[in-house]
C-alpha cells in the first residue's frame, strides 16, 4: 500500500469533518461508514487493503470527535446559566473600545478544565494568574458575529461578563511570556525603523499581527489574492528553517545536534506565531522533512499532510472547522496532489522559472475556489499573477526582517536592512493597490451558480491534466474560465449599473442599511454601533461592492466606535454634529445621482426615481407604510 500515512490521515480527517458538521447523526454516520467499508472490502479484491484502511480511519475520526465532545465539551457546557469562578491564566487581552476588554482565560471552574471568553472593564497582563467570576453563557452564532463557529475550533465554548477580578500576583508559562516579550520587542523595532504602512505589513508578516493594517488595505490584500502571505504558515517556517540551517551548518558539524537545535527553533517560532492552525501544520510538515534525513526516508507532501491531520484533529477535532486550518490544508493538498504531475513536463524548458510557479499557483487557486466562495463570499481570479509578482517581494522582505532581528534590531546594519525591507514592502503595496483595483480581480459570490460551474469545469480539467500529464489542457481551461467569469461579471455590472439596491440589517431597536449602485455603496447606521458589521461586510463582499463612499452615523456618541472600528474604509463619514467627520445635521441632503439621502428627525429619507423609503431605527418603510424586511435585498 503506497502513501499509507496520506490515505489514513486524510480519511481520519474526513471522519472528523463528518462528525463536526453532522454530529447529531453520529450513529447513522457510523453505520453508513461501516456498511460502505464492508461493501468496498467484499466487492473490490484488488483494493481491499485501501478499503479497510480508509474505512477504519474514517470510523476513528468519527469516534475521536464523539469522545472529545463527551469528555471535554459537554462537561464545560454544564456550567452554562450558572455563576462560576475561573482560576487560571490569561491567554489574551484585547481592547474592545469604550474601556472594555476581551479576556480569554484558561483554568479550572468547579473542578472542570475550561477556557472562557470574558468581557471585562479592566485589562489583565497575558499569562498572569487571576480569579474571575461571572455568569456563564454558551456561545451562539448571531447576525452580528458567528461567535460559536469562530471560537469552537479554538476550544472555547463559554462566555461571561466579568463581575469580579482578583489578581493573584503570580504568572504562568515563563517561556510563552518570554516569546510574547520578544514579539513586542520585534514589533517595536519594526515600528521605529519603517514607514507606518510598511511597518503594519511587516508586523503582520513577521508576527502575524494584522491589527495595524486598515480594513481597506486588508480588503485589497485578499482581493489581490495575497492575503495568505500575512497568515504565518509554510513560507515563514521555510524561511526560518533555511536561515537557521545555514547558520548552524557553519557553526556545528554534528547533524543530530543541528537537527535538535533546528527543531527547538521551529517550536519557538510556532509559539511566536501563537500556535495558529496554519503555522502548526507547517511546523509539523517541516519537522517531518527534517526527520527524513537522519531516518533515511523519502519525504512526501500528502503523507506529511495526513500525519498533520491525525495529530492536530486528534488533539482538537473541531479545529477542522477553522478557516485557517481549512485554507492551509486545502492549499497544501492542492500543491501535493497536483503540482508534481503538472510541472513535470515544464521543468527544464525555456521560461520554466515563470511557467512552473504560475501553473502551481493556478492549480491551488482552482482547488481553493469553492472554499473561498463558501468562507469569504468572493473569489479572486488574479491570484496566479499576483503570487508570481508580489509574494517573492514579501518573502524577501520577511528574510531581511529576520536577518535584521538576528543582528539585534537596533544597530546600524539592522537599520539599513530594515530600510531595504521597507522598500520591498512599499513596492508590494503599490502592486497590490494596482491589481486589487482591476475590475476582474475578484468575483463576488452573488454569482454563486456561475462560480460553481467554473469550479466544477476547472477541477475536472485539473484532474484530467494530472492523470494524463497534460498541463496545456489545464492552462487553456483556466484562462478560458477566468476570462469568461470576468466577461460575465463585466456585462452584468454594465446592465445593472443604474439599479439602486437596499439591504437592511436590524432587530427592531436599531438598524443598518446598505444602499448600493454598481460597485459602490453608502451605509446608514442608526444606533447599531457596529453590531451588524460582520453581516454587512459579508454582504458587501458577496455583491462585489468595491467602494464604501459615505457612511452616515447620526448618533454622535456612537460615531467613535463606528468610525474607528466599523467604517474605516469609508471615504467620507457624516454625523449630526461633525464628530470625527463631516457634519450632516437635520434637513441636509446628499445627492448621489441615482438616489438622494436626506436627514430627518426620525432617521433618513431615501429618494429614488421609483419612490421614497424612510430609514429609521425600527426599520425601513415605504411611502405606503409597508415595512421592508431585514436580510432581503430590495431593488428600488
Amino acid at each position: 500500500m503506497k502513501r499509507k500515512a496520506a490515505w489514513c490521515g486524510l480519511s481520519f480527517l474526513t471522519g472528523d469533518l463528518l462528525y463536526c458538521t453532522a454530529g447529531e447523526s453520529f450513529l447513522a454516520l457510523v453505520l453508513a461508514a461501516a456498511a460502505l467499508t464492508a461493501l468496498a472490502f467484499l466487492t473490490s479484491v484488488k483494493y481491499r487493503v485501501y478499503a479497510a484502511a480508509v474505512g477504519v480511519s474514517v470510523l476513528c475520526g468519527l469516534f475521536c470527535g464523539r469522545a472529545y465532545t463527551l469528555f471535554h465539551i459537554d462537561p464545560a457546557l454544564e456550567l452554562q446559566d450558572r455563576d462560576m469562578t475561573v482560576e487560571g491564566k490569561v491567554l489574551s487581552c484585547k481592547s474592545l473600545g469604550g474601556g472594555r476588554f476581551a479576556l480569554t482565560v484558561d483554568g479550572k471552574a468547579e473542578g472542570r478544565s475550561v477556557t472562557v471568553n470574558f468581557t471585562a472593564e479592566e485589562a489583565c497582563e497575558p499569562y498572569s494568574i487571576i480569579r474571575i467570576s461571572g455568569k456563564a453563557e454558551a456561545l451562539t452564532d448571531t447576525d452580528s458575529f458567528p461567535a460559536k463557529s469562530y471560537y469552537l475550533p479554538k476550544g472555547i465554548y463559554l462566555r461571561a461578563d466579568a463581575e469580579r477580578i482578583e489578581h493573584t500576583g503570580e504568572y504562568a508559562d515563563p517561556l510563552m511570556r518570554g516569546i510574547t516579550s520578544l514579539r513586542d520587542y520585534t514589533a517595536g523595532c519594526i515600528t521605529a525603523a519603517m514607514e507606518p504602512e510598511s511597518a503594519a505589513f511587516a508586523e503582520a508578516l513577521i508576527c502575524g499581527d494584522k491589527s495595524d493594517i486598515s480594513l481597506r488595505n486588508k480588503t485589497k490584500l485578499y482581493r489581490a489574492g495575497i492575503g495568505h502571505i500575512f497568515a504565518m504558515s509554510g513560507t515563514h517556517i521555510a524561511v526560518i528553517a533555511m536561515l537557521f540551517d545555514l547558520l548552524l551548518g557553519m557553526l556545528i558539524y554534528s547533524l543530530r545536534i543541528r537537527f535538535f537545535l533546528l527543531e527547538g527553533i521551529i517550536l519557538l517560532f510556532m509559539g511566536f506565531g501563537g500556535f495558529s492552525p496554519s503555522i502548526v501544520r507547517a511546523g509539523i510538515m517541516v519537522s517531518l522533512v527534517l526527520c527524513s534525513q537522519p531516518l533515511h526516508r523519502r519525504t512526501d507532501v500528502l503523507s506529511s499532510l495526513g500525519l498533520c491531520a491525525v495529530v492536530m484533529c486528534g488533539m482538537n477535532p473541531y479545529i477542522c472547522l477553522s478557516e485557517s486550518f481549512i485554507c492551509s490544508f486545502t492549499a497544501c493538498f492542492a500543491y501535493g496532489a497536483a503540482a508534481p504531475k503538472l510541472t513535470e513536463k515544464l521543468k527544464g524548458r525555456p521560461l520554466s522559472f515563470v511557467t512552473v510557479p504560475l501553473t502551481v499557483s493556478a492549480a491551488v487557486v482552482v482547488i481553493m475556489m469553492p472554499v473561498m466562495a463558501l468562507m469569504f463570499d468572493e473569489v479572486t481570479v488574479i491570484a496566479p499573477i499576483t503570487n508570481l509578482l508580489i509574494v517573492p517581494l514579501c518573502t524577501a522582505a520577511l528574510s531581511l526582517i529576520m536577518l535584521a532581528m538576528l543582528l539585534g534590531g537596533t544597530v546600524l546594519p539592522a537599520q539599513v536592512i530594515f530600510r531595504l525591507a521597507d522598500l520591498l514592502l512599499t513596492a508590494a503595496a503599490k502592486l497590490t493597490d494596482f491589481f486589487a483595483s482591476l475590475s476582474f480581480a475578484a468575483v463576488g459570490c452573488a454569482r454563486a451558480p456561475l462560480i460553481l460551474i467554473c469550479s466544477a469545469v476547472l477541477i475536472a480539467a485539473l484532474i484530467f491534466a494530472v492523470m494524463k500529464n497534460r498541463p496545456r489542457v489545464f492552462a487553456f481551461f483556466t484562462v478560458s474560465a477566468f476570462t469568461g467569469l470576468w466577461a460575465v461579471q463585466s456585462l452584468s455590472n454594465l446592465f445593472s449599473a443604474d439599479e439602486v439596491k437596499l439591504m437592511l440589517f436590524g432587530n427592531g431597536r436599531s438598524s443598518c442599511a446598505v444602499i448600493s449602485k454598481g460597485g459602490s455603496c453608502s451605509v446608514v447606521d442608526l444606533g447599531t454601533k457596529g453590531r451588524y458589521a460582520y453581516g454587512m461586510q459579508r454582504y458587501i463582499s458577496r455583491c462585489g461592492i468595491r467602494r464604501i463612499g459615505d457612511a452616515f452615523v447620526p448618533d454622535g456618541q456612537g460615531a467613535e466606535v463606528c468610525v474607528t472600528e466599523l467604517y474605516p474604509s469609508a471615504e467620507t463619514v457624516r454625523t449630526d454634529l461633525g464628530y470625527y467627520s463631516e457634519p450632516f445635521p437635520e434637513g441636509t441632503s446628499a445627492d448621489f445621482g441615482a438616489y438622494v439621502l436626506t436627514r430627518r428627525e426620525t432617521g433618513f429619507e431615501l429618494t429614488t426615481q421609483t419612490g421614497t423609503v424612510l430609514l429609521t431605527k425600527k426599520g425601513a418603510f415605504t411611502e405606503n407604510g409597508e415595512e421592508i424586511p431585514c436580510g432581503e435585498q430590495v431593488k428600488l
